[in-house]
């Protein structure tokens, strides 16, 4: 079903986000939200569903990074007035043509096809989730980034992986054999994960609250209304305000800054 068929002929006081996802579930206790589920917190006597959001969505949406990521780099792209793909979770884009996904990342004749595509139309920059089940299949063999993030390590995927390790393992691909030469790793220097993409050899920038990060988020305030945070950065400290909320996102805001700190366009604002 699509959350915006669901909550139609309901009063909405705001909409963050994409209204068209697909949803297979609806849950209203956080320990029962499944993966592609939806969770509506409710305010009761004695807890507020509102504080366990950040729960539900690890366990419900797969929203760890990647996706959400993807779309604030393609804002970015739009702001800097560059034309952009996406090839993604939600939607693969050219340009302003949308396109319904089967998989995250797509077999390799589709991808392939997608960047052909892409250059026909003259998109000059590519953001894409590459899943670790595309990884451990090669779906993007032949295929070469300049610059790739990593968000975290989760246990997600472990019904294919089986093992930790053997994800840790596809995970890595992107980094050790995918990013070019002299590409540029953007790593999540809080998860412990990120020492093994250290030892890729190529050059790195981190951002977390571990000391040391390259990119690290200060007086971060969270509301219903969105989130605002300052950065400190290789270049400089910024001031930020979005219109996302959770934890999770000031992961992402941290990972879009140190793939934009890293680009070669100037900023446009």
């Amino acid at each position: 079903m699509i959350l915006g068929d669901l909550v139609k002929t309901i009063e909405i006081k705001a909409v963050r986000g994409d209204p068209n996802v697909k949803f297979t579930s609806v849950a209203h206790d956080s320990r029962q939200v499944l993966p592609g589920g939806i969770f509506v917190a409710v305010k009761g006597d004695t807890s507020d569903g509102n504080d366990y959001i950040e729960n539900a969505i690890k366990k419900g949406t797969g929203t760890n990074g990647k996706t959400t990521t993807s779309y604030i780099l393609e804002s970015i792209l739009n702001v800097a007035g560059k034309k952009s793909g996406i090839i993604g979770t939600i939607y693969n884009k050219i340009g302003e043509e949308k396109f319904s996904p089967k998989y995250t990342t797509p077999d390799p004749v589709e991808f392939q096809s997608l960047l052909t595509k892409m250059v026909e139309n003259k998109v000059e920059y590519v953001v894409a989730e590459v899943s670790s089940h595309a990884l451990a299949q090669k779906r993007v063999w032949g295929s070469q980034f300049k610059i790739a993030i990593f968000t975290n390590l989760t246990h997600d995927h472990l019904d294919y992986h089986k093992t930790m390790e053997e994800y840790g393992k596809a995970k890595q691909e992107l980094f050790c054999h995918y990013l070019e030469s002299d590409g540029i790793a953007v790593i999540n220097k809080d998860d412990p994960f990120s020492d093994n993409l250290v030892k890729c050899g190529k050059k790195i920038i981190t951002y977390g609250f571990s000391r040391g990060s390259d990119i690290v988020a200060f007086n971060v305030s969270i509301c219903a209304d969105g989130t605002s945070l300052s950065l400190i950065t290789p270049k400089g400290a910024i001031d930020c305000k979005v219109k996302l909320i959770g934890m999770f996102n000031v992961y992402n805001i941290m990972a879009a800054v140190g793939w934009k700190r890293q680009n070669f366009f100037p900023s446009a604002g």
